[in-house]
């Protein structure tokens, strides 16, 4: 018997509490928390997507489009000094192209090896980038062998060289050209994807805090409600209290 009336009378606490200004208070404050919350969450959720496919884009594309940007110039920058040597003819120029061509396979190289193991990130790319290593141990072969000639001093030997190497170093160069086109395409893409996430963040930031907005207002007249109510009823007591009127 005692257990059942503590029951009710702690129902009846719990009852009383729930119509209490304190706890109407606590309900509207709890709401606008809850709502300021799920706003900034939402925010730090779109920010980390914006900056994943930031990163991606740099270290799937633009990186690879620097290392083949390196390829193709080392390329360009070999045939030029294999062709300047050609020309001039001059021992002293040839040590200087000659030297210029080494510093340009390194670079090459160096490109070449950080791209290929990677900055591959698609099936196709790969298929690209399977031309390129085919044919890049032709075109220094070749290379090797004109500079050799050029050392020798057979000019005419380097020439027939010279003339066979251009169809593998024009094989490499598009396909490294195709291989940048392709990279760029992606870039274009993982932009645009970036931007229409954007677009979608942005509506749904809008829209939660135009609900946040009503969700205040509804809670500030739900607070004036519950204080101006009660505040009235105890103003309206003192009114009869002050004119005499105490049978109530």
């Amino acid at each position: 018997m005692t257990t059942g009336w503590a029951r009710i009378i702690e129902e009846s606490d719990m009852s009383s509490f729930t119509q209490t200004i304190k706890f109407k208070i606590v309900i509207a404050f709890g709401a606008c928390v809850i709502l300021m919350v799920t706003i900034g969450l939402f925010g730090a959720f779109g920010l980390s997507k914006l900056n994943s496919n930031m990163n991606e884009a740099y270290s799937s594309n633009t990186v690879a489009i620097s290392d083949l940007s390196d390829i193709r110039a080392a390329l360009l920058f070999i045939r030029l000094q294999v062709r300047r040597i050609q020309i001039d003819r001059n021992p002293a120029k040839m040590a200087e192209a000659v030297e210029a061509i080494h510093s340009d396979q390194d670079r090459l190289s160096k490109a070449w090896d950080h791209y290929h193991q990677t900055e591959i990130s698609s099936d196709k790319e790969r298929e690209i980038a399977e031309r390129i290593n085919n044919g890049l141990p032709q075109f220094k072969a070749r290379t090797d062998e004109i500079v050799a000639a050029f050392n020798a001093g057979n000019y005419d030997g380097a020439t027939q060289l010279i003339d066979k190497i251009g169809p593998v170093a024009d094989a490499v160069k598009d396909a490294v050209n195709q291989d940048v086109r392709l990279n760029i395409e992606q870039a274009r893409k993982f932009a645009q994807d970036s931007e229409s996430m954007f677009r979608t963040i942005l509506w749904i930031a809008v829209a939660l805090i135009g609900f946040g907005v009503m969700v205040a207002a509804g809670a500030s007249l739900y607070l004036l409600r519950a204080i101006s109510n009660p505040l009235k009823k105890a103003v309206d007591v003192a009114n009869q209290i002050a004119s005499g009127r105490l049978e109530n």
